[in-house]
């Protein structure tokens, strides 16, 4: 305890700065890890649902199951489609795929911040271990005095813990930034996927 006090004591306001990226770092996880997500496999079933109505010819009855879950990414698409299945299978392959683009931003959001935390925090302590080492030397480069090898101890910790710090903070961060990118570019792609199958039960419905 009396270490954890003393190192909290050493800190100084670039540490804090550190910190509290930190911390609004951890935010931004927390909120990515309970973002609704985008399961293959549910997506596979619905649309063997939607298959089995648009065979019928029920499409509005397809259209109000789509928008009754329209604050997920697929079936805000679906419902886009949907509504505009009179179309050839180019135009409505354009629409999907442009329709997904515009869901990218979602599953990107907050990407760039944790990825900001990583590149600023290591800095940040690069800049507060120089200016440590320039606060430590540059008296004694006028004065010419000795300094006692406790108080130069000192110094030298202050200034190295903004530097430990920060890469404490960036590489868990990174792996983060690293895991999320990957999982967004996999719903990405689940996203065309199922958008350019629904295409083709759309217009495999009006062909048979």
């Amino acid at each position: 305890m009396d270490l954890f006090l003393s190192l909290f004591e050493s800190l100084g306001f670039i540490s804090y700065l550190q910190l509290f990226l930190g911390f609004l770092g951890i935010f931004v996880i927390i909120r990515k890890f309970l973002a609704p997500r985008v399961n293959r496999k549910e997506l596979s079933q619905f649309l063997l649902g939607l298959g089995n109505l648009l065979e019928k010819k029920s499409y509005t009855e397809a259209l109000q199951n789509c928008q009754m879950r329209k604050k997920d990414s697929f079936y805000r698409i679906s419902s886009i489609l949907l509504e505009r299945n009179h179309l050839g299978r180019s135009e409505l392959e354009h629409l999907a795929f442009s329709s997904v683009e515009r869901e990218e931003p979602l599953f990107e959001k907050g990407l760039f911040f944790l990825f900001s935390i990583v590149i600023i925090c290591p800095l940040l302590g690069l800049f507060g271990s120089i200016l440590a080492m320039l606060e430590l030397f540059l008296p004694l480069s006028k004065s010419g005095d000795y300094l006692p090898p406790q108080i130069l101890s000192q110094s030298l910790f202050s200034g190295l813990m903004t530097s430990a710090i920060g890469l404490a903070i960036a590489i868990p961060f990174y792996i983060a930034y690293l895991f999320f990118l990957s999982r967004a570019k996999r719903f990405i792609q689940i996203l065309r996927d199922s958008s350019l199958e629904l295409v083709h039960i759309i217009c495999d419905s009006h062909s048979s």
